[in-house]
């Protein structure tokens, strides 16, 4: 069997710009109306069994043993980063790393059951960086998110680690807001009962996962990136200790 594929190409060069091109702090119109989008997404993919059923369970969230064995592969990962890692990192800062896989270990059921149950989980875009967003720079356009391959069922937070810390961190205070505005435009959408504690919780549970993200760019792909380090561990610090 041969499998056929279309191809989509459109120009929006002239209705959009990159937001690859953003800085830090990044104007609140400019953040609300992404994270706008970025809720009506997860929202329309909230406890979808369509959507579930036609891209099924990634395979981490599959069952209880590919979870712990994803859990070994973020330790891995972790040894790696300590036995070859170029940057300068305090001895108590490397311990947040341990205790994240153990809390992850204690606390992976509760995902599991989530995802198995679609219960309070959505369609996440997987990889939300700015290069893979398109802000409109006219009133009549729409901020754009494309590069879709890596949309997998998963936590709403897991999109807001990426893009709010590894990508665009604006520290303790300000992302403490971001979170409150995101929340609130969610709830706005949701038909279903989803508690300011449980997004907090869930956020903690992403960024707890999403550290090991850089140290899997280190161990794989050789890529030292010790911006995008730092600001994990930052917010480690702010969200989870």
């Amino acid at each position: 069997d041969t499998q056929h594929g279309i191809l989509l190409m459109d120009d929006y060069s002239r209705t959009h710009t990159n937001v690859n091109d953003w800085e830090v702090p990044i104007s609140n119109a400019n953040l609300e109306q992404l994270m706008r989008t970025l809720a009506t997404f997860h929202n329309l993919n909230w406890e979808n069994d369509l959507t579930r059923e036609a891209l099924g369970l990634p395979w981490h969230l599959a069952n209880a043993e590919n979870y712990r064995q994803h859990l070994d592969y973020l330790e891995r990962d972790l040894q790696i980063f300590l036995s070859k890692s170029p940057f300068h990192i305090e001895e108590r800062k490397k311990q947040y790393y341990e205790s994240s896989l153990q809390y992850l270990r204690d606390n992976y059921h509760h995902i599991i059951g989530r995802a198995v149950h679609n219960n309070a989980v959505t369609f996440t875009h997987g990889d939300l960086h700015g290069g893979n967003i398109l802000f409109p720079t006219t009133e009549q356009s729409k901020v754009l998110f494309f590069d879709l391959e890596a949309v997998k069922l998963g936590l709403c937070t897991d999109d807001l680690v990426r893009f709010f810390v590894h990508e665009y961190y604006h520290g303790a205070v300000q992302t403490h807001e971001l979170l409150q505005i995101y929340f609130d435009l969610l709830s706005t959408q949701l038909n279903s009962k989803y508690s300011k504690e449980q997004f907090m919780w869930d956020f903690k549970y992403s960024l707890m996962e999403g550290m090991f993200f850089p140290l899997k760019l280190f161990a794989h792909y050789n890529v030292e990136d010790e911006e995008l380090l730092l600001k994990s561990l930052d917010a480690y610090e702010v969200f989870c200790r």
